[in-house]
């Protein structure tokens, strides 16, 4: 019987996760691989996201939960900072301790739409543990963010109009999440509970601090202005169209979905870009969803 069962395991959580855990002598499956066996485990831990459709991502989260929340005795359901900020219209005090979620693109809307599938069918399972463990910017070997910060200190970044260096900037390394759950890894408790994960010093960082020894400029331009206005507009659209068309919690079903395949590594571009980076498209969104959140 397996200890640990992890979707999304050729990911960068859920593949870091896969190696730190069989390091520690746990014997760890892939999702799919525990679906078509018979046996239980201790904890299941989702990582697979369906970034593209949130309405796909919540039908597949609850299809997933269907097919394991029987075998296993804890659900672990990463989540995103951007669930807890701003406006939104899912019953903020369900979940999110408290807070109302903020809908302003299909990411952070997919992960709120997965929370509010396992809120609404955790019902179906009532000895199941099933914990919320909340993650800002993640940093690690082959981590999106992480080839932000080595390219931002090889060839600078461009703040964009309303983002300052002095705006508080949050993270956590991949390691921390693999602690955390090996940490709680007695946690069997039934029902829901919720953790946030941060680190001391994001009390204070910001982003000039995040970005330390990066050259950073400030782009407040007619043609940046416009960008940060056009894609406001974009991400208010969205949310009205989210409100629109009601998401219903779906009854999950035994997943019977062929494994996804594993997207290939992007082909060598020949010559090294010399472009800084540059935040424009969802300045906002990263500004009020990365800031330190102590843990209530």
């Amino acid at each position: 019987m397996p200890d640990i069962v992890i979707s999304g395991s050729g990911g960068f959580i859920g593949g870091y996760l896969t190696t730190a855990f069989a390091a520690r002598g746990l014997a760890v499956v892939d999702y799919h691989a525990f679906r078509d066996r018979q046996d239980g485990a201790d904890t299941f831990v989702h990582c697979a996201n369906i970034h593209g459709s949130p309405r796909d991502n919540a039908a597949f989260t609850a299809d997933v939960l269907a097919t394991v929340g029987d075998r296993v005795k804890r659900f672990v359901q990463l989540q995103s900072f951007a669930t807890l900020h701003g406006p939104g219209r899912l019953d903020a005090a369900a979940f999110n301790f408290g807070k109302a979620p903020l809908l302003m693109a299909p990411y952070p809307y997919g992960k709120l739409l997965q929370e509010s599938v396992l809120c609404g069918n955790a019902r179906h399972y009532p000895g199941l543990t099933i914990r919320f463990v909340y993650l800002p910017a993640v940093l690690g070997t082959g981590g999106s963010w992480s080839k932000v910060l080595a390219t931002a200190k090889r060839n600078g970044v461009v703040l964009p109009p309303l983002m300052r260096g002095a705006a508080r900037a949050n993270y956590i390394e991949v390691g921390d999440i693999a602690d955390h759950l090996a940490a709680t890894a007695g946690d069997f408790a039934p029902g829901i509970a919720r953790a946030i994960l941060n680190r001391a010093d994001s009390a204070t960082l910001d982003w000039r601090a995040f970005f330390a020894a990066a050259r950073i400029a400030d782009d407040s331009s007619a043609r940046a202005v416009a960008k940060l206005a056009a894609t406001g507009g974009a991400l208010a659209a969205y949310r009205l169209m989210t409100t629109l068309k009601p998401f219903r919690v779906p009854q999950g079903e035994i997943d019977r979905r062929p494994p996804r395949p594993r997207p290939q590594a992007a082909p060598d571009g020949g010559a090294e870009d010399h472009s800084p980076v540059r935040f424009t498209g969802l300045v906002q969104h990263i500004v009020r969803t990365q800031p330190y959140i102590p843990a209530p």
